[in-house]
């Protein structure tokens, strides 16, 4: 049964971030709040508006820093908005008519891009330039946007397009200036199947996927041959960064050379100017952002899964304290009414009513999509309050009685709504969240005190809280 508290609030949970100076800006995940801290200060809390959350945070927000602040830019309504350190807020546009994909920050404006459209289309894609006074210019770039950065004193912006002719697909880089004038560079030479990753910053880094080289955009925005990334296997999306002239590149099960277990995430500093591996970071999940501050310290994002368990992780590495990074609760930290409202979307009766229902049909197509990789579902449970109920899934492998793996969907968002299919969510993972060989790993693995192995660390959290098995 679903237990709906008296008082329904949550705390704060970490979102996107940017820094500026020795300064950190984070947003929620999912409501109009921002927190942000100088290095070893005091986390201080900025309400920056007011409206229903995001039901898919990842896409909604954008955070882009300096000293006079942080330029907050989103989708539909949201439009762009900037803070102060002292919480002076300043909504600069209202709205636009495209989803958000890029934001490049110069020195007194904005540069936003549009979200790339399906692959098979790449008509001409709009972007804004955002003054402090407001909009300063709107320009049609002549392609869909992979990318952007800043180079210089203008924003570029990596584009392909799709000529008439039917020829192939032509990438090059766009500059667009604080006052809005565009610049066209030259196509880009690539491989037949380009793989192209701008990694944001200042200094005009492109991560050419295809050929595993780190390249630099020139005056005439085109690329030199660049210097050779770490030999990384392409499984599970690679990504890079570039913050305060400091390179970083993620992956999945890295090669054995740089001594880091498998079955993880990893986490490298790259030198830019060879590429090599300076520093490496072992990491339970995939990093969504990673931003420097001006004391030396990474601060990275990571992803969350559908089913958000643990709750949004942000870790603070220093490298030369070691290979262990330092996880940050922001709301522990918060002092005064720093709580967010938590509104469900039908009343305490008909959550319980409707429960056994959702769990039901979470737990039937976590059933089919176990027998389609080999394994058993053994018996499930709902726990938790409300909004942090869950449905605890336990399967094993067909061929071996004495492993089992658990792990947990949420029901509801973090703001209350219902999770639309918790059941797809669980079926997902089972079919392609585990790597294929998870039953030769787990097997290698001692079970916990209850006799069951679990799979990802990020699970641990709701078994930990929730019945014990066994």
């Amino acid at each position: 049964m679903v237990n709906v508290p008296g008082r329904l609030q949550r705390r704060f949970f970490a979102g996107r971030h940017a820094s500026a100076g020795d300064e950190l800006w984070v947003g929620d995940v999912s409501q109009r709040m921002l927190v942000h801290a100088k290095a070893g200060g005091v986390w201080q809390p900025v309400r920056w508006g007011q409206g229903t959350p995001w039901t898919r945070s990842a896409a909604a927000l954008h955070l882009d820093a300096d000293v006079s602040g942080c330029w907050i830019t989103g989708a539909g309504e949201e439009g762009t908005v900037h803070t102060s350190p002292s919480g002076v807020v300043e909504r600069l546009t209202s709205g636009r008519d495209f989803k958000v994909g890029r934001t490049v920050l110069l020195d007194d404006a904005l540069v936003v891009t549009a979200w790339p459209m399906p692959p098979s289309r790449f008509p001409p894609s709009p972007a804004e330039v955002i003054g402090r006074g407001g909009l300063r210019a709107s320009v049609l770039v002549p392609g869909q946007s992979w990318g952007a950065a800043r180079v210089g004193d203008a924003a570029v912006i990596g584009i392909v397009s799709a000529p008439p002719s039917g020829t192939p697909r032509e990438y090059r880089m766009v500059g667009v200036s604080a006052s809005g004038e565009m610049a066209v560079g030259p196509l880009l030479e690539h491989d037949r199947h380009p793989r192209f990753a701008m990694l944001g910053g200042t200094r005009g880094l492109v991560y050419d996927r295809s050929r595993n080289r780190l390249r630099t955009v020139q005056p005439d925005l085109s690329l030199d041959e660049g210097v050779s990334a770490p030999e990384l296997p392409m499984t599970r999306g690679n990504a890079a960064w570039e913050s305060r002239g400091r390179v970083f590149q993620c992956s999945w099960r890295p090669p054995s050379q740089f001594g880091i277990t498998a079955d993880r995430w990893t986490l490298l500093e790259i030198n830019p100017r060879n590429g090599a591996v300076m520093n490496s970071l072992e990491l339970p999940l995939m990093p969504l952002r990673v931003v420097c501050t001006a004391d030396g310290a990474v601060w990275v994002r990571l992803w969350t899964p559908g089913n958000r368990i643990p709750e949004p992780a942000l870790l603070r590495w220093d490298p030369t304290d070691g290979p262990t990074p330092q996880e940050i609760h922001i709301a522990e930290q918060l002092t005064g009414d720093a709580t967010l409202p938590v509104t469900p979307e039908a009343d305490t009766e008909t959550l319980k009513q409707r429960l056994p229902a959702i769990t039901a049909a979470a737990t039937a197509e976590t059933r089919y999509a176990a027998s389609v990789r080999g394994v058993v579902l053994k018996r499930s449970w709902t726990a938790g309050d409300f909004p942090d109920t869950y449905i605890a899934l336990e399967v094993q492998p067909d061929d071996n009685a004495d492993l089992r793996v658990a792990f947990a969907i949420n029901l509801f968002t973090y703001d209350g709504t219902l999770e639309r299919t918790p059941g797809r969510t669980a079926s997902d993972y089972l079919q392609h969240g585990f790597p294929h060989d998870w039953k030769t790993q787990a097997r290698s693995r001692p079970p916990d005190r209850n006799g069951v192995t679990l799979k990802r660390p990020r699970f641990d959290a709701a078994l930990i809280r929730g019945a014990a098995l066994g």
